[in-house]
């Protein structure tokens, strides 16, 4: 195992907000849309920041899925001096994004836990193909 070029300096949940439904649908599903902005420090090349914003909901409605909500964080990373300028910003993409997409999944699951529904737990998502766009899931 090798060390990630990538090290997590702070990360910190700029927006929270979580509804549970009334009543939940036979054909309960859920839509998740991320929005994601990327950007390097201007005073220095190894300091990154990553904002991710999740809404989910079906169709973005309260009462198509048991819970409603929009959630952001923010992420603050240093890379390593020696990885190549060119794979930066993919990486702060994917991996960045990934992981900020794990702190939104677990502080949900845990707002949830005491909710009237159970825990709700948003879907596994892959920052490699959609590097930020909406995700659509009908998982239950």
């Amino acid at each position: 195992m090798t060390p990630s070029p990538l090290q997590l300096e702070s990360s910190f949940l700029l927006h929270t907000e979580v509804k549970a439904a009334e009543k939940i649908p036979a054909e309960a599903g859920q839509t998740i849309k991320t929005r994601i902005r990327i950007g390097r420090s201007p005073e220095n090349e190894l300091e990154w920041n990553v904002t991710l914003g999740v809404t989910f909901g079906r169709n973005g409605k309260i009462g198509d899925a048991p819970y409603h909500g929009d959630v952001v964080v923010e992420m603050r990373f240093l890379l390593h001096p020696d990885y190549p300028i060119e794979k930066r910003e993919p990486l702060m993409q994917i991996t960045g994004a990934s992981l900020a997409y794990g702190m939104i999944r677990e502080t949900v699951a845990n707002l949830t836990a005491r909710g009237p529904h159970g825990t709700y737990l948003l879907p596994s998502v892959s920052f490699l193909e959609t590097k930020g766009k909406s995700v659509k899931s009908t998982a239950k």
